[in-house]
């Protein structure tokens, strides 16, 4: 339900505060709901409640990146571009579990895990703020070529 909510609503709190003012906060946040699922796994409720807000933040982040790539790629490799995008995010999803599964093998427990784990949307979150000020950057330059630079996005 918390994945559903999120990645329905992220087009259009892009679209309403911008860019940095939805997809970082929501990265940080996914990050800090994943550690804590780690700590608080032992309980049911802690448990439930973490993995109710991983879904909103991360569905929020997810959703908002697919949206951003969106309104960035050229309209002739828009499809391609965040087919791409996608298909690296579901290479996550396969080598996760993997990378998981090997540091449980190594007798890790579940808070230091899940700090691995939620390194991800911290990394991403990262890279929205570099994103950010790459395009400001470009857009205080001369003119892009670049047809998708002249649409202004809400940064």
């Amino acid at each position: 339900m918390g994945g559903f909510i999120g990645q329905s609503t992220a087009g259009w709190l892009i679209k309403r505060f911008g860019i940095l003012a939805i997809l970082f906060p929501a990265f940080l946040l996914g990050t800090a709901a994943t550690v804590g699922l780690g700590y608080g796994a032992a309980s049911v409720g802690l448990a439930a409640t973490f993995i109710g807000l991983i879904g909103v933040f991360m569905g929020f982040g997810t959703g908002g990146a697919i949206a951003l790539a969106a309104t960035i790629y050229p309209t002739p490799i828009r499809s391609t571009g965040v087919g791409w995008g996608m298909a690296m995010g579901r290479s996550g999803q396969i080598v996760g579990p993997l990378i998981a599964g090997k540091l449980l093998g190594a007798g890790w427990t579940a808070g230091p895990i899940m700090v691995v784990i939620g390194s991800g949307g911290l990394i991403a979150a990262v890279f929205i703020v570099l994103f950010r000020a790459w395009f400001i950057r470009q857009r205080a330059g001369p003119p892009a070529d670049d047809a998708s630079m002249k649409a202004p996005l809400p940064v």
